[in-house]
Order: C-alpha cells, then sequence, then structure tokens
C-alpha cells in the first residue's frame, strides 16, 4: 500500500515537473535562441520575447535581432520581427524533437559593404566555421548518444516577404529595398535522424544568406546597367547642350551684328537730324 502511495506521488510529481516545463516553454527558447544565435553567428543576438500556445503546439518569436559583426557601421544585419514556429507536442518528451515548421516572415536584411568584404559575407564565414566537418559530425554524435542530447528535425523552413538594404557608396545612396524571393528548406535533419539545434540554425542561416547573395549577384548588375545608362544620357545631354550652346553663340553673334547696323543707321539719322536743326548748316 506505501509503495503504491509512493509511486502515485511520484508520478504526481512528474505530471508537474512536465507542466511546469511546457508552460515555461517560451522563456526556455528565448534562452535557447539568445544562447545559440550567438553561438552560430559570432555576432551579437537577442530575441524580446516567445510566446507559446501550449493547445496549439505553437511559438511566437518576436524581435529576433543579430547585430553586425566588429567594424561595421550600420546597426544589424538581420531584423526578425516576427518567426512563427509549430511543434509537434508528443515529441517534447522524446530524443528527437520534429517541427512541423519555421516561417520567417518579412525580415529585414542589411547588406554592407566594408574594405574587401561585407557583413553578411562575415556572417557566412562564421555560420560555415560553426558546421562540423563530417569527422566532427561522428565526434558529436557519439557525444550526444552519451549525453542524451536533444536533436530535431524541421519538415519546413519557410522565409517570406525579405527585404534587403543596401548600404555602399557604389549604390550611389541608393535606398529602396530589394526584393528577397521566398525560400524554402525542407526536411532539415531528416536523413540524419535528427540534427543539433546549432546545426539547425547554421544551415538555416546559410541557405538565406546564399539566396541574398544570387538575389544581390543580380541586383548588382541591373545597377550597374542603370548607372551606366544614366551615364550615357549624362553624356548625350552635356553633347547636346554644347551643340545647343555653339549654336546660340552664333545666332548671338549674328544678332549683335544686326544691332551694330541698326546703332549705325541710328546714328546717321541722328546726325542728319541734328544738322537740320542747326540754323545755318544744310
Amino acid at each position: 500500500m506505501k509503495a503504491l502511495k509512493i509511486i502515485g506521488i511520484i508520478v504526481v510529481i512528474l505530471i508537474i515537473a512536465v507542466f511546469a516545463i511546457i508552460l515555461n516553454l517560451g522563456k526556455i527558447v528565448k534562452t535557447g535562441i539568445n544562447t545559440v544565435v550567438p553561438q552560430v553567428t559570432k555576432c551579437e543576438a537577442h530575441v524580446d520575447d516567445v510566446n507559446f500556445n501550449v493547445f496549439g503546439g505553437k511559438f511566437e518569436i518576436k524581435n529576433l535581432v543579430i547585430k553586425n559583426p566588429e567594424g561595421y557601421k550600420t546597426d544589424q544585419a538581420f531584423s526578425l520581427g516576427h518567426i512563427f514556429v509549430n511543434v509537434k507536442m508528443g515529441s517534447l518528451l522524446s530524443d528527437v524533437i520534429e517541427i512541423d515548421q519555421v516561417l520567417i516572415d518579412a525580415p529585414e536584411i542589411t547588406y554592407e559593404v566594408g574594405l574587401g568584404n561585407s557583413n553578411l559575407n562575415t556572417i557566412l564565414e562564421n555560420v560555415n566555421s560553426a558546421l562540423p566537418s563530417s569527422d566532427e559530425e561522428k565526434k558529436e554524435e557519439k557525444e550526444e548518444k552519451k549525453e542524451g542530447g536533444k536533436k530535431v528535425v524541421i519538415n519546413l523552413v519557410k522565409v517570406t516577404n525579405g527585404r534587403i538594404g543596401v548600404s555602399a557608396k557604389i549604390a550611389g545612396g541608393m535606398e529602396a529595398p530589394i526584393v528577397l524571393p521566398d525560400i524554402e528548406i525542407k526536411d532539415l535533419g531528416k536523413k540524419e535522424g535528427g540534427i543539433s539545434m546549432v546545426q539547425a540554425a547554421a544551415i538555416t542561416l546559410k541557405t538565406t544568406l546564399l539566396s541574398i547573395f544570387d538575389v544581390l549577384k543580380s541586383s548588382g548588375k541591373l545597377l550597374l546597367d542603370g548607372a551606366k545608362a544614366i551615364g550615357e544620357g549624362i553624356t548625350e545631354g552635356i553633347k547636346s547642350l554644347g551643340d545647343g550652346a555653339k549654336e546660340g553663340v552664333k545666332s548671338l553673334g549674328d544678332g549683335a551684328k544686326d544691332i551694330k547696323d541698326n546703332v549705325k543707321d541710328i546714328g546717321k539719322s541722328a546726325a542728319e537730324g541734328l544738322k537740320n536743326l542747326i540754323p545755318g548748316k544744310k
């Protein structure tokens, strides 16, 4: 009888502990983000708040900001206003947490060109260094099995309505944002049977950065073509202005000659008039 009571008490304690963990998942995830993102990017990062809907298994991550690496003037590289995460609740207590979807909506990205490098390229280099090599992966897998570390599988990561702001002298002070096409990453960690949160974050950031570079490459060509067209237009305008000025000077010269002749005629007529006015002069 006493044994049953003890088992009953243990079960109640476990249930309370599970509910306590679930109710504090928002804080746990917030702490995790503030730890993992700086680890991956090697940049300062913080998230304002994380809300969790227990019944829907949905997280809302508010205002995740990733600062620039040292040496850049703009305030931040990424501003992620809203990230929505759908988690399969039953997987939270297992070794592999299954996430149905991560939706990153309307991210604002700043691309700043520095001396021979850019802020985003520096971050990409940092992200690549955070991704383990094949030997390191095997070592990590052994350590995780020993420690019983949690892994994740993400069925879909989607980035929508992104905007890239360019901060560079070569852009001629252009402030209009460049549209980032939607990005989709499917079955993240599924083949491996789960990956660490650090790996998941690094792969997501790397894929997003490579997509950004593709867009900037094509947009840069358009900017250069536009600048070339503007330059040619200015050259033609100056040429036309020169021709017009030349013709104007010629016309002005002809006009000055006519004025001189008119003044001569007026002077002659005036002299004749004065001659007639002076008595005795005929």
